[in-house]
């Protein structure tokens, strides 16, 4: 069958950490294991309450400083310094705007707060260059759940034949597949794109 829709995750995917020196430097502040810090925010049943919109942005940084020692009056700190590294994938972008040129409809599927909309918006300013955008806290349900990705498929109008999904966790593609979709596992931009354009031709 034709393919005829691509689905992105976006950290780690489009939104990449390629900068990690703002949260080496508060894990040597907290007295952190190095490289923990990415664990120890998004590896919780905290973030799976956030992500799922049931945490309000304010209250889940005020208990992930809580829990890891970060002084009230620097949450707000140690929230801008875990994103600094942050960096957009151009490369991939790029490719994107052309597949969206030939014709293919083009998703988001992100595990996120109701921020990320936001963020892709007034940040990024990226946000037109997808036709429909499923973030999780918005609809109440993560991946892997079979729920998230039949409503990326509803909102693009496609089957799950006729879609491709692309994210950096296997646990994630597993369940793009169970639901019926082709997966990409993400681990750097070329391969990637290789993999999706086999997928195309």
């Amino acid at each position: 069958m034709t393919i005829k829709a691509i689905i992105f995750d976006i950290g780690g995917v489009l939104l990449r950490t390629l900068d990690w020196s703002k949260r080496y430097e508060w894990e040597r502040k907290l007295n952190l294991p190095h490289n923990s810090l990415e664990a120890l925010v998004h590896g919780t049943t905290l973030n799976t309450e956030f992500e799922r919109g049931e945490l309000a942005f304010e209250a889940f940084w005020q208990e992930v400083g809580r829990r890891l020692g970060v002084p009230a009056d620097q949450v707000t700190q140690f929230r801008e310094d875990f994103y600094a590294g942050d960096t957009l994938n151009l490369e991939l972008l790029t490719q994107i705007r052309q597949w969206r040129k030939a014709g293919f409809k083009i998703g988001i599927i992100s595990n996120a707060p109701p921020s990320l909309r936001m963020t892709l918006q007034h940040r990024l300013h990226i946000v037109d260059d997808f036709d429909h955008i499923v973030i999780s806290a918005e609809v109440g349900v993560r991946k892997p759940h079979a729920r998230i990705y039949e409503m990326a498929l509803e909102g693009l109008d496609v089957t799950a034949k006729e879609a491709v999904f692309v994210d950096d966790l296997t646990e994630n593609i597993a369940g793009a597949r169970a639901a019926g979709l082709h997966g990409v596992h993400f681990t750097d931009t070329a391969p990637a794109v290789a993999a999706i354009e086999a997928l195309l031709a």
